[in-house]
């Protein structure tokens, strides 16, 4: 094994479009420790060979966390970006921030592997990533956890319909809910979803078009992700209201391209129409398949909703209590901060393009601004690295669908930029559903 934030390297080829949203890794890590990790690539047809200490040859990708399951055990490591790995071969390098990576010395047919459209080619090993001596050859232990452009659930397109006996009285529609089979996160790498008016006792058709006149877009984001909650509500996040007029059905589009979960686990559904196209990759379905397995959902009107979204960077973690209720105090909380030092809590009002924003030209690697910073606020940690920020809420209606924004960002001199970054979290204003 290397030295403890080493990096390993290798050559992936892919025979067709295929999503990597994570690994499972050996590592010399106890078990039960987090493992954080960064992941680059060449260009494309760029080998790793001869460009491990060359750092202008990689692109950076992602970054990763999991936890460690002991040396030789495979580790599960999460992206905070998955990434689609066009049809060819590129150069790949795992730098471990935390860990030392424990590969095989080997030669021949232990450095090539090939699953389905997979092919691996292992590999060399540094100390220090893309510095300092070369080893070689090494071969990470790695297995890339992938999934194909076309497959199915990757690309989804499906409508539904609420009537209007479900619906009630006019108002603005704005919030979105799902219910999760299991708890974790869903990625997206475009997720938008519309709503438009259909007559009372409307039956869907298999024209995605004819079911949805002058639609409305109610969420429109890249790179968009949100934390699931087991057989529970699960808000998504919209950023547009939809103004319902009360005496119609409505038709409720999500197309969600690059669907990618942290768990095997899929939506709750119910016995509702659902027409769907879940096989495609490149153009989008006009038509598609008509049953009733449409997802269960709650829409909101007034309702308060708060999520987490987004992913960190390294250790430290958005999360919150409280629920936005009108009228009670809500609490911005983060842990992973340094012990005893501060954080910083950037609190916005929008996360609409072109956010979110890589951070990495600015130097923090992997690192990703989730809304815009209209105001900050310093917060001291404790000595276990805690913070929270206190928001009153004023029992006031007009405040009722503000959404509030907040990430945070904290001094790392682990991290590259010695800044990290977390994942966001949306509050919506609001009384209790």
């Amino acid at each position: 094994f290397g030295a403890s934030g080493g990096a390993v390297y290798l050559n992936v080829t892919a025979s067709s479009d295929l999503w990597i949203g994570g690994l499972d890794i050996n590592t010399n890590a106890l078990a039960g420790q987090e493992l954080r990790l960064d992941v680059f690539r060449t260009n494309l047809g760029v080998s790793h060979v001869g460009n491990e200490t060359n750092p202008a040859a990689w692109l950076p990708l992602t970054a990763g966390k999991g936890v460690s399951a002991g040396p030789d055990a495979p580790s599960r490591v999460d992206f905070a970006e998955p990434f689609l790995l066009p049809a060819g071969t590129y150069g790949l390098a795992l730098d471990a921030a935390n860990f030392d990576h424990r590969y095989t010395n080997g030669t021949g047919a232990n450095q090539n592997y090939t699953l389905g459209a997979l092919s691996l080619s292992a590999g060399s090993a540094s100390n220090v990533a893309f510095a300092g001596v070369v080893n070689t050859p090494r071969v990470a232990n790695v297995s890339l956890l992938h999934r194909y452009d076309a497959a199915l659930g990757t690309n989804i397109r499906w409508q539904t319909i609420v009537r209007r006996a479900d619906l009630g009285t006019a108002g603005a529609i704005r919030s979105l809910a799902f219910s999760p089979q299991a708890a974790g996160r869903h990625w997206n790498r475009q997720l938008t979803v519309r709503m438009a008016h259909v007559v009372n006792g409307y039956a869907l058709t298999n024209n995605f078009a004819a079911n949805l006149p002058t639609p409305t877009t109610v969420l429109d984001a890249a790179n968009y992700s949100f934390d699931l909650a087991q057989d529970w509500w699960t808000e998504i996040g919209l950023q547009t209201p939809f103004l319902y007029n009360g005496t119609s059905d409505v038709v409720v589009e999500v197309i969600a391209r690059g669907n990618w979960q942290t768990t095997t686990a899929t939506f709750n559904t119910s016995d509702e129409p659902r027409l769907y196209a879940a096989s495609w990759s490149a153009a989008m379905p006009t038509t598609g398949a008509l049953d009733d397995n449409a997802l269960r959902m709650r829409l909101g009107f007034g309702c308060s909703a708060v999520n987490e979204h987004g992913a960190s960077c390294g250790t430290l973690e958005a999360t919150h209590f409280g629920n936005g209720n009108r009228g009670s105090t809500f609490y911005f909380m983060t842990y992973g901060a340094p012990a005893s030092s501060v954080a910083v809590l950037a609190l916005g009002l929008t996360n609409g393009a072109p956010l979110p924003l890589s951070l990495t030209p600015l130097g923090w690697t992997n690192c990703t601004a989730f809304q815009d910073a209209a105001t900050t606020a310093t917060v001291a940690t404790s000595a276990g690295g805690n913070g929270n920020f206190a928001l009153p809420i004023p029992n006031n209606p007009a405040l009722d669908g503000t959404t509030i924004f907040g990430q945070w960002l904290t001094l790392d001199a682990t991290e590259p930029g010695l800044l990290t970054f977390s994942g966001q979290t949306r509050v919506m204003v609001g009384v209790a559903p």
